[in-house]
């Protein structure tokens, strides 16, 4: 039996409105198959790379779970 665990898939830099910077980590549920490619499962999460979870408002816009904060993903 395949098990399946969490897979970063995905790293970019967030800025707040006060202009800190973040870097947002992007994950996704998978199993390695026989030839040790990644088969994705479900849907992905974010995570501040400290572990605080991030809610995703759209594709540029996200929201740290714990706080009012919104991050804007640097378009550069």
């Amino acid at each position: 039996m395949q098990t399946r665990e969490p897979y970063q898939i995905n790293e970019f830099r967030v800025t707040d409105d006060q202009g800190n910077e973040y870097t947002l980590v992007e994950y996704q549920n998978g199993t390695e198959t026989r030839s040790l490619k990644l088969r994705r499962t479900g849907s992905s999460w974010f995570e501040l790379a400290d572990g605080t979870p991030v809610g995703k408002i759209d594709d540029e816009t996200f929201k740290i779970e714990t706080r009012d904060t919104v991050l804007r993903r640097h378009t550069a």
